[in-house]
């Protein structure tokens, strides 16, 4: 592959920026991760509660469905 293609490759590609933050729960026992995941195109900030609520979040994004990423967010919406 030539540089030329590399770089159109490049430049057809959609990029989505997450910064991720975890944090337990306030009690000492508790298990459960939660976080914030931001959007950096959009400023947007997502709160999660489990790994799975995560994976989905972030599984919103990558096909472009920031406004379901918010659903999730809130508990508004179950699947991924």
């Amino acid at each position: 592959m030539t540089n030329a293609q590399t770089k159109s490759q490049r430049e057809s590609w959609e990029t989505v920026s997450l910064v991720v933050r975890f944090y337990r729960g306030v009690s000492p026992n508790s298990s459960e991760w939660r976080g914030q995941v931001e959007h950096i195109q959009s400023g947007g900030k997502f709160s999660f509660q489990g790994v799975e609520q995560l994976v989905q979040i972030m599984g919103a994004f990558s096909d472009g469905k920031t406004n379901q990423a918010k659903k999730i967010s809130k508990g508004e919406e179950d699947e991924a």
